[in-house]
């Protein structure tokens, strides 16, 4: 069978980590399929192949195009590939063959104000009304649709229907853990040592700045922190540099709390471990979610977390956490004192973390994903 992976997110977050690690073990564990990863001349270098079963095709096709529904569908077909994995919801519909869709979650659907946009507004309900037509119409010509937790399968039901094509595959966080008994001394390209920053007390937030994230109920709950127990603790944000990061370092100044938050843009998964591991508490306050790589992360390296009372955090993390109402920064920063205050409340026990780090192996995500595209094509659902 000739497998196409799209592969054109490789170097972004979320699912950019989603589909390195695709990549990275189905290489692992299938010798038997052909693969071609179609990916962009600036990722392509970071893909490394290892399997002689799999080769790399440069593609710099943008992705959220009108554009890659014409050329995509004509690389398959010229490469004959019987199916194609698209792992994000720029779904081919004119690919006459088997479609494989991860859905990771469905916040564009929910989350209509155009917030999370830097479009004019008539721009952004084009795009909106491109994004429902692109879902509806792809989600009917898939083969299978991958959910990576049971509460964005439940969404995709409540929201399109399509019960009888879903599998539920949980993402993996083993990636992190290779890094986990190293000391690093590698420095921030922001310019601050890791090291250096791990030695004062601090509550880290790890993922974009998107507003569904929360991220101005997060400084706000943090303000309260500090008026209200006078610790030397600090804030550390770490994400990709870009528009809505802006906003928040701006909104970080006009709170005057310059001083006692810092943005990590750009840190690898070895500074990323350490700062988990070093955290006094790790936090995600998001109002929706597809699975939570950063809760699972921080449980996984012994940080105790204090997130949102949201299902999919109950789903993955089940009691571990300390879970919050994410529009009450009372309820917040109480959480978070208590954790400033209590070194034993809620710290990750060994059994549970080695429970999760069982559970969510890429390793598995690959073997499943794997089963899902020989179902597919079989014409099994």
């Amino acid at each position: 069978m000739k497998i196409g992976i799209d592969a054109r997110l490789y170097g972004e977050t979320g699912v950019g980590r989603y589909i390195a690690n695709i990549v990275s073990e189905l290489q692992r564990i299938d010798h038997e399929n052909d693969y071609t990863v179609y990916i962009g001349s600036r990722e392509a270098p970071f893909c490394p192949i290892t399997n002689q079963k799999f080769r790399v095709r440069i593609v710099d096709v943008p992705w959220h195009t009108i554009r890659e529904q014409f050329l995509m569908p004509y690389y398959y077909m010229q490469d004959q590939i019987d199916l194609v994995h698209v792992p994000y919801f720029t779904i081919p519909i004119f690919f006459p063959k088997k479609i494989v869709v991860t859905v990771h979650d469905l916040i564009l659907s929910h989350f209509v104000t155009g917030k999370a946009s830097t479009l004019p507004a008539f721009y952004y309900l084009l795009k909106r009304i491109g994004y429902e037509t692109l879902m509806r119409v792809g989600l009917t010509k898939a083969t299978k649709i991958i959910a990576v937790s049971q509460a964005t399968a439940l969404d995709i039901v409540k929201t399109y229907g399509y019960t009888e094509k879903i599998v539920v595959i949980p993402e993996g966080i083993d990636h992190i853990l290779k890094f986990k008994d190293q000391k690093s001394k590698a420095k921030n390209r922001a310019g601050d040592s890791i090291n250096t920053f791990t030695k004062i007390p601090y509550i880290l937030y790890v993922g974009n700045a998107y507003p569904h994230k929360n991220l101005e109920m997060l400084l706000r709950s943090f303000s309260e922190v500090i008026v209200k127990k006078k610790v030397n603790i600090r804030l550390a944000l770490v994400g990709k540099q870009d528009f809505f990061y802006s906003g928040i370092q701006k909104s970080i100044d006009e709170k005057g709390l310059s001083g006692k938050v810092k943005i990590f843009h750009d840190v690898s998964d070895q500074d990323l471990t350490i700062l988990y591991a070093n955290a006094r508490v790790s936090v995600s306050l998001s109002l929706s979610e597809g699975f939570g790589f950063p809760v699972l992360e921080a449980l996984s390296l012994g940080s105790r977390v204090v997130c949102s009372d949201i299902s999919v955090f109950h789903e993955v993390a089940s009691d571990m956490p300390v879970y919050v109402d994410p529009t009450n920064a009372e309820d917040i920063s109480r959480a978070l004192i208590r954790c400033i205050e209590d070194s034993a409340y809620k710290v990750p026990g060994q059994k549970d973390i080695a429970i999760l780090r069982k559970k969510y192996q890429w390793k598995t995500v690959a073997v499943s994903t794997k089963n899902a595209y020989e179902t597919s094509v079989q014409g099994s659902v």
